[in-house]
């Protein structure tokens, strides 16, 4: 077998190139879209060292979209994926990917096809679902990219492609957005609006601003995962839109302690769902989330009705992943430690709760110093009468 390779200007860009003779046939493969020539050369060195490890790459006139539909058909039957992430990965491929690349030959989808496609994503991405046109948000591209990404690395381990074109794609800028959180008296305002008007989601409500839940895993909640007596919860499992599934990370299922009014409330709202059931001779349903005739609420319509009761308060609508965040900033803002406040959220690192809310901890450090200067004035006022 014989390779050459060449690096060479391509556009505003470079690309490098090389040919592959075997068999009495040649097979030429080529990647743009590097910004200099030492990118591109560096590209073409690790294709080649690919080559030589694993290789040459399988011939196939196989289109991106025969490739995509086989692997993500793949994709959802590996027993390792969790049910969310096989819906969302498939939503992805079927939506945005395969209607605008499908009709690329795999072998000749290249940088500067992929980064055309992320530039038309961004000005012209939304399918119409909801009457809602116009493009993407720089994230859901971002996120777009990594299923594409995933899809031609696996490409190249089954050496349908020498390397992956999606490597030197330069991806939209996108800053984490603004938290739009209650502070402490919308908070109080909310809850008692929403006890004061018998709202039966009260209870829920008061959970999520006191313990942060995502919202699947509010939803995911069972009686038998709620001890009363004890004080304290364990979430083992989350419900969303594509069923019942285990929490989003490792350290997602874990145990919260509940404070006094939040069990409290808890158990107004258990003892309603037995009168309930009694009522009804019957109950349809083990989740703490249901509708009075025993149905488990749905997530969308749960979110509906968290914006509805917020409006209806006459606070700022927020979505009701903000209730989450609420929780967070108002546990920092009370001077609860940053490990703890990741651990309740379940989030796998201390530094994902750093990054979402480090504006909220300058508050929380000055809250921490006045309590060390007040020990501190304390303890010397002591010594000095003594």
């Amino acid at each position: 077998m014989r390779q050459r390779g060449t690096v060479e200007k391509y556009g505003s860009g470079w690309r490098w190139r090389f040919t592959i003779a075997r068999d009495g046939g040649k097979r030429q493969f080529s990647q743009g879209g590097y910004a200099t020539r030492r990118e591109a050369q560096q590209g073409l060195t690790a294709a080649l060292a690919r080559l030589d490890v694993n290789g040459p790459t399988k011939t196939t006139r196989q289109t991106t979209g025969d490739y995509l539909t086989t692997w993500v058909d793949q994709y959802g039957r590996s027993q390792s994926r969790k049910a969310s992430s096989v819906a969302t990965t498939s939503h992805l491929v079927r939506a945005y990917l395969i209607p605008r690349i499908g009709d690329v030959p795999l072998a000749k989808l290249d940088a500067d096809r992929i980064a055309a496609l992320y530039v038309d994503l961004l000005d012209n991405g939304r399918t119409g679902a909801g009457g809602r046109t116009g493009g993407l948000s720089a994230k859901s591209v971002r996120n777009i990219h990594g299923v594409l990404h995933k899809a031609l690395s696996d490409a190249v381990k089954r050496k349908h492609l020498p390397a992956n074109p999606a490597d030197a794609v330069d991806l939209p800028t996108w800053n984490r957005p603004d938290l739009n959180v209650w502070d402490e008296r919308q908070a109080a305002t909310f809850l008692n609006f929403v006890e004061s008007t018998d709202d039966p989601m009260s209870a829920l409500w008061r959970l999520l601003l006191a313990t942060g839940l995502r919202r699947g895993e509010l939803l995911g909640l069972t009686w038998d995962d709620v001890d009363l007596v004890g004080g304290y919860l364990t979430v083992v499992r989350s419900r969303g839109t594509s069923g019942v599934d285990t929490p989003k990370t490792k350290k997602g299922r874990r145990t919260i302690s509940l404070d006094a009014g939040t069990v409290d409330a808890l158990a107004r709202w258990k003892d309603r769902q037995e009168a309930a059931a009694v009522t009804f001779g019957a109950w349809s349903s083990p989740w703490v989330a249901t509708d009075l005739d025993g149905r488990p609420i749905l997530p969308q319509a749960f979110t509906r009705r968290f914006q509805s009761a917020a409006k209806r308060a006459g606070l700022p609508v927020p979505r009701l992943h903000d209730g989450r965040h609420t929780a967070a900033t108002l546990a920092l803002q009370a001077g609860v430690p940053i490990h703890v406040v990741s651990g309740r959220l379940g989030h796998e690192q201390v530094s994902t709760t750093l990054d979402v809310y480090a504006a909220y901890l300058p508050r929380a450090d000055r809250d921490a110093a006045k309590r060390i200067g007040q020990l501190l004035a304390t303890n010397v006022d002591r010594e000095r009468l003594s």
